[in-house]
């Protein structure tokens, strides 16, 4: 009986052990960020920008292009994106500091460009009032750069 007793608390212990392993390897982790496949296929040109916050802590809706990732070339320098003070994070959190983001582009009017908006799928012109931009990463830009490759 001894036996079994002390087979179980070793099993029991090494159960318990397994599943704080576990959840230490699901906490060490970062969210990954996966770019909106629906967006992408609204997108005209992907870049790599650099982004601005205006006085009110909004973004500028001029931003600076470092790097056309896929789709239409855009030469580097500043363009004006017309929706970029409504544009959000993944996760639809708003976008309240400056850095290096994937903007995913559609054509506007002429010379004038917007953040692309994820279609729905409820009929024409009926892409939702979410304006993602992502933050940039080497994951960001492969997933970018796979989407967008030409067949």
């Amino acid at each position: 009986m001894k036996a079994a007793r002390l087979r179980l608390i070793v099993a029991a212990t090494l159960f318990v052990g397994w599943l704080f392993y576990l959840g230490y390897l699901a906490l060490g982790h970062g969210k990954a960020v996966v770019v909106s496949r629906s967006q992408l296929l609204q997108t005209v040109s992907a870049v790599k920008a650099e982004v601005t916050l205006n006085s009110a802590g909004k973004p500028n809706s001029r931003v600076e292009i470092r790097e056309t990732i896929a789709g239409s070339p855009l030469d580097a320098g500043e363009i004006e994106i017309e929706n970029m003070g409504e544009a959000k994070l993944p996760g639809g959190k708003p976008l309240q500091v400056g850095g290096t983001f994937v903007l995913l582009l559609e054509n506007s009017r002429v010379g004038k460009f917007r953040i692309a908006a994820p279609s729905t799928g409820q009929g024409p012109d009926s892409s939702s009032k979410l304006f993602l931009v992502y933050p940039w990463s080497q994951e960001v830009d492969g997933q970018v750069r796979k989407q967008l490759a030409p067949p």
